[in-house]
């Protein structure tokens, strides 16, 4: 680093470089000494009570105008001279002392002020001509002194443009990186960094013109929603979520949030997919717990129609229906599992319709299923028993599921049964039309014979002992 550089940039962060003073000083300061060293010999005047006056406050002053090695030294002894000589001589010399230490001061800060811009130039210069990261390091050599202890509010406003500055440098050392790296997505991430970046309050570089950057950046970017709209099968969304779950991790630090609701929905239907083909057990929570609100209108649907594509595969083994149970070119999952409740219940084919059912209730997010598993196990028993012979049983069991009132079990059906019944066995029928109507109270039967009147009559407890 030049000398130049190096001093210009102490002068611009506040620092006084080491005291010398200058030549302008040097002239009206050396006039103010010889007057004052006049005023010692010729002798001081008496105070105004009539005492002799002191020489070491003087003498003082006179010191410290000699070592003038620091601005606070050369104040203090302009302050001695004006407060205890009094010739005219010495009080002409401070006064033109003054004027000439005023006017380097202001010379000073126009050299700072001029100091500063030329660094903050150079800072531009660097990142217009910068191709690669390394190309900036100079400048943040310049910019990384330490900052003097000045606390005026002057000296602080430098710094912090000087902060600011070392900021934006060092994000376009980043932009730098992504634009070396061939990165796209970390291209742009860096470009909104920097049109947000406090450090191009300096005008570093325009913001026109990084705005210009990063819509030239925007428009190269990949559009994952074309890979998701371009989707044809479920074996192709494995290789469709990878490419948007790459771009999502180059994209920002936390996400976009549009990928972030794609890559959820593309998740949750392959592994549902990929399970299937395993053989292995899966469910049919198809919705992911991220919110759709920002996917475009064209991947929304085409993430609805793959959920579809997914149930027309999918539920005819999720709800164990008979094989060639497959859903009609024209039916969504809800009207194929309608159609197979329908089907199970007219077949009698309780435990069909009532996993069709459930199956359903999944899909459309409703909870609960009601009477429907009684009354199937109802049914079920009444058909165990009938099977077995016990006809009077199963007359009350299929009575019983049809008081349950549940549809997924037709009442034709039951009642062909208990007709047969009927016809067969109309005394086991009627005893167990009975039980139902009238369910009889079963009581435990006693352990042992019945007792007698006289045992009845005779009082409880222990018998009387011998001689009572």
């Amino acid at each position: 680093m030049t000398r130049f550089a190096l001093l210009a940039t102490s002068f611009l962060l506040g620092a006084a470089p080491a005291f010398a003073v200058s030549d302008s000083v040097k002239a009206p300061l050396a006039n103010l000494v010889a007057a004052m060293r006049d005023e010692l010999k010729a002798g001081a005047a008496p105070e105004a009570n009539g005492r002799p006056r002191e020489d070491s406050e003087r003498k003082y002053a006179l010191n410290a105008l000699l070592e003038n090695s620091t601005d606070e030294r050369l104040a203090l002894g302009l302050q001695g001279a004006s407060r205890s000589f009094t010739s005219q001589p010495v009080l002409d010399a401070v006064e033109k002392l003054r004027g000439a230490i005023e006017a380097d001061q202001a010379a000073r800060e126009a050299a700072v002020v001029k100091a500063h811009q030329a660094l903050i130039q150079k800072v531009r210069d660097a990142v217009a001509a910068a191709k690669v990261p390394a190309d900036l390091d100079p400048v943040l050599t310049l910019l990384d002194l330490p900052n003097a202890d000045n606390n005026s509010e002057v000296a602080q406003s430098r710094n912090q443009q000087l902060n600011d500055a070392r900021r934006f440098v060092t994000r376009w050392q980043d932009y730098l990186a992504a634009v070396q790296e061939q990165s796209p997505e970390k291209v742009l991430v860096t470009l909104q960094n920097l049109n947000q970046e406090d450090g191009n309050r300096l005008s570093i570089v325009p913001r026109s013109t990084l705005l210009k950057i990063e819509q030239d950046q925007t428009a190269k970017q990949p559009d994952f929603g074309a890979w998701i709209v371009g989707i044809k099968s479920l074996d192709d969304i494995a290789a469709v979520s990878e490419k948007v779950r790459r771009l999502n991790r180059d994209s920002s630090p936390s996400g976009n949030e549009a990928q972030l609701d794609a890559l959820e929905s593309l998740t949750v239907i392959d592994k549902i997919y990929r399970a299937y083909l395993a053989g292995a057990p899966f469910t049919l929570e198809i919705d992911s717990h991220y919110s759709t609100s920002q996917l475009s209108s064209e991947v929304f649907a085409r993430i609805a129609e793959l959920k579809v594509m997914l149930l027309r595969q999918v539920l005819p083994r999720y709800i164990e229906a008979p094989a060639g149970t497959v859903p009609k070119a024209d039916e969504t999952p809800v009207d194929f599992l309608n159609r197979v409740t329908a089907e199970a219940r007219n077949s009698g084919d309780p435990r069909l319709a009532l996993r069709a059912r459930d199956a359903k209730r999944a899909l459309v997010h409703s909870y609960g299923s009601g009477d429907d598993p009684y009354a199937i196990q109802g049914y079920l028993a009444a058909q165990n028993q009938e099977a077995a012979g016990q006809f009077s049983l199963a007359v009350a069991s299929y009575q019983q599921a049809l008081k349950s009132g549940s549809d997924l079990i037709s009442p034709e059906v039951i009642g062909k049964r208990l007709e047969a019944i009927k016809s067969a066995h109309p005394e086991e029928y009627q005893r167990g039309l009975d039980a139902f109507l009238k369910p009889a109270v079963i009581m435990s039967p006693p352990t042992g014979p019945p007792a007698s009147a006289n045992e009845e009559a005779k009082p409880k407890g222990k018998p009387a002992g011998p001689g009572r």
